[in-house]
């Protein structure tokens, strides 16, 4: 028992230090070179959305914002210049997000929609060899979106005789995200841009998409490595 407890604390030192490798220079060290990132998002956006077939409805893009947390995860490469991971071309990023959206109407009441978001994208470093743009990234992926609330009750347009009612959109989109992203060297500030484009219509009687271009903030920590 006594030799099966040394081994396996053994292992467990060993699991949890760095590594070393011989090279012609001799010896270095190894790091985990893969990072996982966490911080909280703030961002501004700024919602467009189709007419309906019947009038026109929409008077242009509507200022919202979001909030939440956001998770990046790059991988990365060790070499005897720089011994930090999370420096190489390819990366994942997932988000969990509140967001309102407001369009701008020609009725009594702007439309107000409040989603739960779930994005998750691809991200590509095309300069990570570059020791100035190594965080300049590029991103596309799907957004999981699903609705939280709507307002007004009941969009009326004063011109016609015709009502759209809220309650019966539907409870989701699925929406495609392309963006552009770069994280400031030696600070945990990550900026980016994103377009949202929707896939969904709102409603049957309704068939009006959205799209958003959003503008974010991130506070980014490193929370693991692999």
């Amino acid at each position: 028992m006594r030799k099966i407890i040394i081994a396996m604390t053994l292992l467990s030192i060993f699991g949890i230090m760095p590594t070393w490798a011989q090279s012609g220079d001799g010896f270095i060290l190894k790091t985990k070179s893969n990072v996982v990132k966490l911080g909280p998002k703030v961002g501004l956006g700024f919602t467009s959305m189709g007419q309906p077939k019947e009038v026109d409805l929409v008077d242009g893009a509507g200022a919202g914002y979001s909030f939440g947390l956001a998770m990046k995860a790059r991988l990365g490469r060790a070499t005897k210049e720089t011994l930090q991971g999370g420096t190489g071309i390819l990366g994942f990023g997932l988000e969990m997000l509140y967001k309102q959206n407001k369009v701008n109407t020609i009725g009594d009441q702007n439309l107000s929609l409040s989603y739960l978001e779930i994005p998750l994208t691809v991200q590509l470093y095309p300069m990570s060899k570059s020791n100035i743009m190594n965080s300049f990234y590029v991103e596309v992926g799907p957004d999981f979106a699903m609705i939280a609330s709507k307002s007004p009750d009941v969009l009326t347009v004063p011109s016609a005789n015709i009502a759209y009612h809220t309650g019966d959109f539907k409870g989701g989109d699925l929406r495609i995200i392309a963006g552009i992203g770069y994280t400031i060297p030696k600070t945990s500030l990550d900026i980016n841009a994103r377009y949202y484009i929707g896939t969904s219509e709102l409603a049957g009687n309704f068939p009006c998409k959205t799209n958003t271009l959003e503008f974010s903030l991130a506070w980014m920590f490193n929370i693991a490595k692999f």
